[in-house]
């Protein structure tokens, strides 16, 4: 299925403005919360809220792991989002943990979490990578640039 170009160019006036705009909000908001906040807090339904996002890791780990044995496209979103949970989880882990908790917060964020976290993006970049190649050898080329992070979007108009 082919998006017609004139809805891509729709979607990145939208889309690139956008993520800018709160790339460029988030860092004065960052600087204030970083002061504002209070050093302690209560917070209510804790446990239905680290119970809610493990169920969303779960199901995140569970789709990236039935995508990649069924060799699906999709295991790129899935795998970047549930590395990114891991990472997420380590870091509140650890920052959350009471002094009781502290070491085996820790010990369980850089033995576990971060390690399948950046696992999980690696294979998505891999599999990224994987595509252009494959795609540019269909076009009759070879040249794809080594970083995955340097990849051109594909886009069947040079004009965007």
């Amino acid at each position: 299925m082919t998006v017609p170009s004139d809805v891509v160019r729709r979607r990145r006036r939208l889309i690139l403005p956008l993520a800018a705009l709160g790339s460029l909000v988030l860092v004065p908001w960052t600087v204030y919360i970083a002061f504002a906040l209070p050093h302690h807090y209560a917070a209510r339904r804790w446990e239905w809220t680290w119970t809610g996002f493990d169920i969303a890791l779960a199901l995140a780990l569970g789709a990236t792991a039935w995508l990649a044995w069924k060799r699906r496209l999709m295991t790129v979103v899935t795998a970047t989002a549930a590395g990114t949970m891991m990472l997420i989880d380590a870091w509140f882990d650890a920052m959350t943990a009471t002094s009781e908790d502290q070491a085996e917060s820790l010990l369980t964020a850089l033995l576990l979490e971060v390690p399948m976290g950046l696992l999980l993006l690696a294979a998505a970049g891999q599999i990224t990578m994987r595509v252009a190649r494959a795609l540019a050898a269909a076009a009759g080329g070879s040249d794809v640039p080594t970083p995955w992070w340097r990849l051109p979007i594909s886009h069947p108009t040079a004009a965007d």
